[in-house]
């Protein structure tokens, strides 16, 4: 899950301001049953039609609670045409399940708030609010915040809201089967169902949450001097060591089996089979900030060109894709922060503060920027 980085500066608003944005529409269309591919980032596509974000959230609080274009969710048809705007508030993130979308947005100086909207905009409602330091996660069977020192979990399902009390400090939620989490100070990985109940212990130690299947969890096992990616069987409750290599940042691709990782002791970008016994592989020898896993190859920005390219995961085929270059995520978010692989199309934010957002067109090479477009 994207940790987010929230840097919103609190200045003076008028009360009508901090009530802003709670507006919606209602369009035609939305397919709840159409496949979905590339959820969880800046865009998604659910059958026909691709959900996205309008460009990067304002980083002052008055401007992030207008009630204007920037940073909220648009729907357009899958070949960039209609485009049309789905809510009045800001996402920093969204996720769609069936006939919803599930977001984060900014409701005060100090809280986050889960919010629920249609795919076709309207019937927009509050789900889970939580501190803007607080972690979150979605998935396709319910959305979980942290909520004063415990968690609250939101079932689709059921749709009710469990609260979990005295978890903790949580370090990191992952949402799958179940919601997973980690505690800094409490040894293990834990697990609770969507419907509630008493958490489970998954693991021995904790560590970051990278992946989690029906069969494995991934996760940077904190043991020695620094973390190391480690798969554990959930059937089979065994642990294996994938890598013993030490990383500034990471990314999987569960479904194709792959780790792709930057060393800035090398300034290498590595990818690597997780069956646990292949070697890492270099791909391309330069410092690489913000890069993203697409089915088939790797997207990444070059610092020193401002450019995007692709690269076969063997480091073949390098080609470049467009003029511009994804922001770097702040903090320590994940190198795809702003950066996005939907399909055969590549979103990225380039611009802070700024209704800004590009689509790249793997098939015809076309570029837009989405927020600019007659």
């Amino acid at each position: 899950m994207k940790k987010i980085s929230l840097i919103l500066t609190t200045v003076v608003l008028l009360s009508c301001l901090l009530l802003s944005g709670c507006g919606g529409y209602s369009l035609q269309g939305g397919q709840p049953d159409g496949e979905v591919v590339g959820n969880n980032g800046i865009a998604v596509k659910q059958g026909d039609y691709i959900y996205y974000i309008n460009g990067s959230m304002p980083a002052y609080l008055n401007e992030a609670l207008k009630n204007d274009p920037v940073a909220s969710i648009f729907r357009m048809n899958a070949d960039g045409t209609d485009r049309q705007q789905l809510s009045t508030r800001k996402a920093y993130a969204m996720y769609v399940v069936k006939e919803n979308i599930y977001f984060v947005s900014p409701v005060s100086a100090d809280k986050l708030c889960l919010f629920r909207v249609s795919i076709n905009g309207g019937n927009e409602r509050r789900i889970i609010e939580f501190s803007a330091n607080g972690e979150y996660a979605f998935s396709d069977y319910g959305v979980a915040a942290e909520v004063d020192g415990g968690i609250a979990v939101y079932s689709f399902k059921t749709e009710k809201r469990t609260d979990i009390k005295d978890v903790g400090n949580v370090a990191q939620m992952y949402g799958a089967d179940k919601l997973y989490y980690y505690i800094g100070n409490k040894a293990g990985v834990f697990s609770i169902a969507w419907e509630g109940g008493e958490p489970e212990q998954v693991t021995d130690r904790n560590g970051r949450i990278m992946a989690v299947t029906s069969q494995y969890l991934y996760y940077m096992r904190n043991e020695g001097d620094y973390p190391k990616l480690s798969r554990y069987d959930l059937e089979a409750k065994t642990h294996t060591t994938l890598s013993t290599s030490e990383y500034d940042t990471m990314l999987l691709s569960v479904a194709d089996k792959l780790m792709v990782a930057y060393s800035s002791e090398k300034s290498t970008l590595y990818y690597m089979h997780l069956d646990g016994e292949s070697k890492r592989v270099p791909i391309l020898e330069e410092r690489v900030d913000t890069y993203a896993i697409g089915k088939d190859r790797i997207f990444y920005c070059s610092n020193s060109e401002g450019a995007l390219y692709s690269i076969d995961f063997d480091g073949n085929n390098k080609t470049k894709l467009a003029e511009i270059k994804a922001l770097d995520g702040p903090g320590t978010t994940d190198p795809n922060y702003y950066l996005d692989v939907v399909g055969d199309k590549v979103f990225m934010f380039d611009a802070l503060n700024k209704e800004s957002v590009h689509m790249i067109d793997l098939v015809s090479g076309e570029v837009k920027d989405l927020a600019n477009e007659e």
